[in-house]
């Protein structure tokens, strides 16, 4: 959240300060103050392989639970650490450098091969499956967890706990796992505020989907 400086501005432990002058003044300025984070267009490739790494170490883990052996994943340890390395990066800004376009393809990307994958693996069987009627039931029903569940989620954020409105658009948008209604009311209040609840209800909610989702899988066999 940028904050204007002035004569009475205090600085707190991982402030970043922009600052425009000759190399040298910079640097003897870096060397009084802390670290110097130069802005970089580059991706740091080496962090995002190690994040990765680290994801699918996280996913092997497995524990034991009602006479199965229930883990995270690939896709809840990706998750995970990808939380675990943000969270690090936002803080040592020497490292993981990864501009915002190169960002937007990694998540585009990401996605539409997660979609792709799915539909491949699902699709022949769940299509011989269908009938009307249960394909009827089907949209009935997710319709109704996908309409209904924001609604409530809002109504107790903003009148229970006081949230504020934009940090709560965000983190509704972040529970339902879709950057698109909290990059909207970012664009139609002109101000990055509803980002700052989005990552933690991101990620929340794709741990508990995932885990939840393997234990509703075997409750189905």
């Amino acid at each position: 959240m940028p904050i204007p400086a002035g004569l009475k501005t205090e600085l707190e432990r991982f402030d970043i300060i922009s600052v425009v002058g000759l190399k040298p003044a910079v640097n003897e300025l870096g060397q009084m103050w802390g670290r110097i984070a130069r802005y970089n267009t580059s991706t740091d490739l080496l962090t995002l392989s190690v994040g990765m790494i680290i994801g699918f170490l996280i996913g092997w883990i497995q524990f034991p639970a009602f006479g199965a052996k229930v883990g995270l994943g690939n896709a809840g340890g990706l998750l995970l650490s990808g939380v675990l390395v943000s969270s690090i990066v936002s803080r040592l800004r020497f490292f993981g450098s990864t501009p915002n376009a190169a960002r937007n393809v990694l998540e585009d990307l990401g996605l539409v091969v997660f979609v792709a994958i799915v539909g491949v693996n699902a699709g022949a069987g769940l299509v011989s499956q269908l009938s009307g009627a249960i394909a009827l039931k089907i949209f009935l029903i997710g319709f109704v967890a996908c309409t209904i569940p924001p609604f409530i989620v809002w109504a107790i954020g903003f009148h229970f706990f006081k949230i504020n409105p934009a940090v709560l658009m965000g983190g509704v948008a972040g529970a339902r796992s879709h950057s698109g209604p909290c990059r909207e009311a970012a664009v139609e209040i002109k101000s990055t505020v509803p980002w700052i609840g989005f990552p933690v209800a991101y990620a929340v909610s794709g741990v508990l989907l995932t885990v939840f989702g393997y234990f509703a899988m075997l409750l189905a066999q």
